[in-house]
C-alpha cells in the first residue's frame, strides 16, 4: 500500500511539474513575397540561438509553427516559446539577439528583412492538464475558447481528459 500511495504521489508530482510551463504564442503574418526569406533566416539563425536558448535553460522549447493553408485565421506563423515557469519567463531574456557573437552578423543586419511582419499579439498560457507520449507530432491544433461559465469547464475538464488518456493512440493524437 505504501508503494502504491509513493507511486501515486511520484506520478502527481510529475503531472503538476509539467502543468507549470507556460507557452508564449506569438502569430505573425509573413507576405507571400517574403516566406523564402523569412524561413532562411528562422532556419539559419533563430534555430540555432534557440538551441543554444534551450541548452542555456533561458527557455524549455521553442519552436516555429507553419500553418496549413486554407484553415483558420490568417497567421501563416507562430512563434511559441516555452518556460518552465511564469517566473523563468518574466525574467527571461531576448535570446535571439545575440547573433553577432555567434554568426559575426549583428542582430538588427539579420532581423532587418523582417520588419514587415505584421506580428498579431502576445499570447501567455499555463498548461494546466496535459498527456504525453514518446511520440513526436508533425501538426499541433490550437482550440481558443472563451467559457461563459469557468467553473463548469473546469469541471468537465476531468472526464476531458479521461476521454482523451482512453482514445488518444486511436484518434491518431500523439498528445494532449
Amino acid at each position: 500500500m505504501k508503494k502504491i500511495f509513493l507511486v501515486c504521489l511520484f506520478s502527481l508530482s510529475i503531472f503538476v511539474i509539467n502543468a507549470q510551463e507556460v507557452f508564449v504564442f506569438s502569430p505573425i503574418i509573413v507576405a507571400d513575397e517574403d516566406i523564402e526569406n523569412f524561413e532562411m533566416i528562422q532556419k539559419k539563425y533563430v534555430t540555432p540561438m534557440a538551441q543554444d536558448a534551450v541548452k542555456n535553460k533561458s527557455i524549455k522549447q521553442w519552436a516555429l509553427i507553419k500553418k496549413v493553408p486554407g484553415i483558420g485565421n490568417p497567421d501563416n506563423y507562430m512563434w511559441v516559446s516555452v518556460f518552465e515557469n511564469i517566473n523563468l519567463m518574466s525574467n527571461s531574456e531576448a535570446w535571439w539577439i545575440g547573433t553577432e557573437k555567434k554568426f559575426g552578423i549583428p542582430s538588427e543586419v539579420i532581423y532587418e528583412a523582417q520588419e514587415d511582419i505584421e506580428r498579431r499579439g502576445r499570447y501567455i498560457y499555463k498548461t494546466e492538464k496535459q498527456i504525453q507520449t514518446d511520440k513526436p507530432g508533425q501538426y499541433v491544433i490550437l482550440n481558443w475558447a472563451t467559457p461563459t461559465n469557468l467553473n463548469k469547464m473546469i469541471e468537465l475538464q476531468g472526464s476531458v481528459e479521461k476521454h482523451f488518456r482512453k482514445n488518444l493512440i486511436k484518434s491518431g493524437m500523439v498528445g494532449w
